[in-house]
């Protein structure tokens, strides 16, 4: 059997944390995998790369505090707001994305999960 070292790493804590509050079944259509692929994720089993899956798992479940906003927000939210072009047709989404252009949470350029 191979030995799967993704089992220690952040976006599998996260997984496992959110099939213990969901259901599988419900993680599953949330991340657009089926349950089957989830089920040999954590059983160790799953044959193939994962980074497609963590990749999934962080963009939807990985949470970061949003200063601008000061509250909790989804990653995927965060990247999607500190990497779009300025919105000059808005003011309010103009100064959230004048603070995320200045935040330490911002991701690094080209770093899109």
């Amino acid at each position: 059997m191979i030995e799967q070292d993704y089992m220690s790493e952040q976006w599998f804590e996260l997984l496992m944390k959110q099939i213990t509050t969901k259901t599988m079944r419900v993680v599953a259509d949330e991340l657009n995998y089926s349950k089957t692929t989830l089920s040999l994720i954590i059983n160790r089993k799953y044959k193939g790369k994962t980074d497609r899956v963590r990749d999934k798992v962080l963009a939807i479940y990985a949470q970061v505090h949003c200063p601008h906003q000061n509250q909790v927000i989804v990653m995927s939210e965060c990247v999607a707001l500190a990497t779009s072009s300025a919105p000059t047709h808005n003011p309010l989404k103009m100064q959230q994305w004048r603070a995320c252009q200045r935040c330490p949470n911002k991701p690094e350029c080209g770093e899109k999960s």
